[in-house]
């Protein structure tokens, strides 16, 4: 069967990140996220769904981070994903 990795870059998403992993985890293999330097609890919310976030500096273009995600992710399929999507 093919896996799924979710990945997403965030930057303070405190009110969004747990409901978004709370809906997304249970359907997937693997959840990546890339921190753009939150300076509120994003992190530490999101760190207690998974351990595969890397914190990258806060650019405008958000090319590299996908880039980074998709080479890194370990699913057969990408789903692109951002927290405040429902």
């Amino acid at each position: 069967m093919a896996s799924v990795s979710v990945v997403s870059f965030i930057y303070n998403e405190e009110e969004n990140v747990k409901e978004f992993l709370e809906n997304v985890c249970p359907h997937v293999d693997q959840v990546m996220l890339v921190d753009l330097e939150s300076s509120d609890r994003t992190v530490d919310i999101a760190y207690g769904y998974t351990k595969d976030i890397f914190r990258k500096p806060h650019l405008i273009c958000g090319d590299s981070y996908k880039e980074f995600l998709a080479y890194h992710a370990k699913g057969d399929w990408l789903l692109w994903a951002y927290p405040d999507e429902r």
